[in-house]
């Protein structure tokens, strides 16, 4: 049984829901496999991709990551790589070949968006035609132009494999204010329009919220001064600049929780009033070295310290559009888990599968 997901825009969570789902087939007995026909690779080139790494480490898989992404292409730079196009399919399908003999089911995710490398006939219904797979689209969105992206998506996708190979879709990360128009409006006209819908999975901040770590690195260099080992386990839910007295930034302090206060390392009191309330991280700037007492009264609260080089304005800049940005983590995984199997009709997905 082979499952290829896929979505018509980039960050709509396919690899979270993927590998939950994969998680919970699991659960149920099956040998479940993960393959990412074109991965992309990492900022040095050493690096492979790194959906293939996290489904080696959450699915336990014995397969070298050449062979669970055995395609590597940046996808703003691969057109040099034509006179390669032979080579590729014939790498893919060798994958695919291993892979699949040794798996009940075999989840397949595509690169970023289900358009993507189609001047290569590498594009995601030419994959799925090719494996002979059933598909699931996973779609977000906030108003009604998603029923127009899914219909465009189901039109390409016949003509483009000449059969109605979207099995159905599972609307992921649906906000609280459009998620009863999307059950009563949306939902019910696409089922008119043979359109299944497996599920609705309403928004989560967790999922998407970045760790300490992931704003971090996001900041491009810096210096942890304290909380080291707690910056994994912290998720930023918030972003706040303590640009005001400490008595005027407690009252917007006390109104966030999980939030990351951006402040010189030269206002203590302002970050001490930080630390009194839900922050999980202090990120200072202009390399102004905070006071000890901030330091000793930050380790006591479990609050990392970063310190950065640029000034506040700046780092306020290099972390826009971080939520919603990062990748996916073992906890998030097992967090979509938990969503898929309380919001989508995953038995029916199954069923699907067996068809």
């Amino acid at each position: 049984m082979k499952l290829f997901i896929t979505s018509p825009t980039g960050y709509s969570g396919k690899t979270s829901v993927s590998m939950a789902l994969a998680l919970l087939l699991k659960d149920q007995g099956y040998t479940v496999g993960y393959f990412k026909p074109i991965g992309k690779p990492g900022i040095h080139e050493d690096v492979h991709d790194e959906d293939a790494h996290l489904a080696k480490t959450v699915l336990e898989l014995d397969y070298p990551l050449e062979l669970i992404s055995p395609i590597l292409l940046r996808p703003t730079r691969y057109l040099e790589e034509m006179s390669r196009k032979e080579e590729f399919h014939q790498k893919i399908q060798t994958a695919y070949e291993k892979l699949s003999a040794d798996a009940d089911i075999l989840l397949i995710e595509s690169s970023c968006c289900l358009h993507d490398y189609i001047s290569l006939d590498l594009d995601a219904a030419m994959l799925a035609k090719k494996f002979d797979s059933k598909m699931i689209l996973i779609v977000t969105g906030k108003d009604d132009r998603i029923t127009d992206t899914i219909l465009r998506e189901k039109f390409f996708l016949e003509q483009r494999t000449g059969s109605n190979i979207c099995s159905g879709i599972i609307f992921n990360y649906i906000e609280t204010y459009v998620l009863e128009r999307i059950k009563g409006v949306t939902s019910p006209l696409l089922e008119q329009l043979n359109v299944p819908v497996f599920g609705i999975i309403p928004a989560e901040t967790r999922i998407i919220a970045p760790s300490v770590s992931d704003i971090f690195n996001a900041l491009g260099g810096g210096e942890i001064l304290v909380g080291k080992d707690k910056m994994d386990d912290l998720i930023v839910e918030d972003f706040l600049v303590g640009a005001m007295s400490p008595e005027a930034s407690l009252r917007w302090f006390r109104r966030s929780v999980r939030k990351a206060v951006i402040l010189g390392g030269d206002r203590p009191d302002t970050a001490l009033a930080a630390l009194t309330t839900d922050t999980s991280v202090l990120i200072l700037t202009g390399n102004l070295h905070p006071s000890t007492h901030v330091l000793v009264k930050a380790d006591e609260r479990g609050v990392p310290v970063i310190l950065v080089p640029y000034d506040t304005f700046s780092t306020v800049r290099k972390l826009e559009g971080i939520v919603g940005k990062t990748r996916p983590k073992l906890s998030t995984i097992k967090l979509m888990k938990e969503l898929i199997e309380k919001h989508v009709d995953w038995r029916k997905i199954l069923e699907v599968l067996k068809s």
